[in-house]
């Protein structure tokens, strides 16, 4: 079982490859022992070009790595197929064995030439990104001397999984350049993005010349003596909560600070991230005293409404909040358990904490609230 220090070390790993993307291998080594799995491959592809954004994998022999692209159709069907993919929760994990039964592997090449003869029993899988920007997941194999993915191992994933999605979006945002501790902020200054450096009661200690623009047009965030607002109590709100989180634990930020909806005068959407700075000596000394990183970068399309708004007001899971939407659309739940591939048992435990958290007690009273709520942007 991972202890709570050998959690908060994977997280701060995690987000010292930001700063310096050399680091991922040493950081998904470090994740594939601490879990007891064979492998791990993190996948990070540029859209529409397919490009590898990030690619790196350990666990794996170079002879049975090159030839894993020559079954990109036979994987696709172990994982329940691209609509069912497309289906699942960001950030959720996803057990190969509990999409498709192991009894319909049998004549799948991949499962009988590359997986079996590694002696790999199962996999579980991560998608952190999936949009027009950008589609990427972290998988990792199970050799069959470790036994069976269990719910532990699957929680501690759950954990990380945020903290897996902000670095990598915020490492794109950075160009994933290997920035060194003494030009940082000499090379905020070429990113495109808006990045502010704060201190734990969001007051400001730097910003590049993308955040001062933004600073001098009093939008999508602005400075009030000093300290940074957004024009939104609901966005200032999560913008707030994330920044005490980060700066007191990296562990605790979770899924709060990533993607708050923000907007332009013009109505463009945009989005901010937030990054803790202050953990692991490859950050320190960045610029104090800032202890959080806060980037503000446009979007391909709008925030998702009502249920960007729901996730922030009542902290739903990305589970429970993929369930909530798909009740909002009218679905039933054993429609919903066949979408996501989960029991139905699951469904159901999704939405009473839904119901828990939303204060709703019937799924109509979810449907009432997705179409009274809106988020002043």
């Amino acid at each position: 079982m991972l202890t709570v220090e050998g959690l908060s070390a994977l997280v701060a790993a995690l987000y010292d490859c930001v700063v310096a993307p050399d680091q991922w291998e040493k950081m998904l080594e470090a994740l594939r022992s601490e879990l007891n799995f064979a492998n791990a491959v993190l996948a990070a592809n540029a859209l529409p070009s397919g490009e590898a954004a990030i690619a790196v994998a350990v666990g794996i022999a170079p002879e049975w790595m090159a030839r894993l692209p020559g079954y990109g159709a036979e994987v696709m069907r172990v994982w329940g197929g691209v609509e069912r993919i497309h289906a699942y929760p960001l950030d959720e994990p996803i057990v190969q064995s509990q999409v498709t039964n192991r009894s319909e592997w049998k004549d799948n090449r991949w499962v009988t030439e590359w997986v079996r003869p590694q002696g790999l029993i199962d996999a579980v899988s991560i998608p952190f990104a999936r949009d027009s920007t950008m589609v990427g997941n972290l998988t990792c194999g199970r050799h069959g001397s470790a036994g069976e993915i269990t719910e532990g191992e699957m929680s501690t994933l759950r954990l990380l999984a945020p903290h897996i999605r902000r670095a990598v979006l915020i490492g794109r945002l950075l160009e994933e350049q290997s920035i060194a501790a003494s030009t940082f902020t000499s090379a905020l200054e070429a990113v495109a993005a808006g990045v502010v450096l704060v201190d734990e009661n969001l007051r400001i200690v730097y910003a590049n010349a993308a955040a001062r623009g933004m600073l001098g047009a009093g939008a999508p965030i602005r400075s009030r003596r000093g300290t940074l607002e957004v024009s939104s109590s609901l966005a200032s709100d999560a913008l707030r909560t994330a920044v005490t989180l980060a700066s007191r634990s990296e562990v605790e930020l979770g899924r709060r600070g990533l993607g708050i909806p923000l907007r332009h005068p013009d109505g463009a959407a945009a989005v901010a991230h937030v990054l803790p700075l202050r953990r692991r000596q490859i950050r320190q000394g960045l610029v104090q005293p800032a202890s959080v990183a806060i980037f503000v970068a446009p979007v391909a399309s709008p925030p998702r409404m009502p249920s960007a708004a729901l996730a922030l007001l009542y902290d739903l899971t990305p589970a429970e909040l993929r369930i909530f939407e798909l009740i909002a659309e009218g679905r039933t739940q054993s429609d919903i358990a066949r979408t996501l591939s989960i029991a139905p048992s699951t469904v159901k435990t999704h939405l009473l904490r839904v119901f828990e958290k939303t204060g709703c007690n019937r799924q109509a009273g979810l449907v009432r609230l997705a179409a009274s709520v809106s988020l002043p942007l």
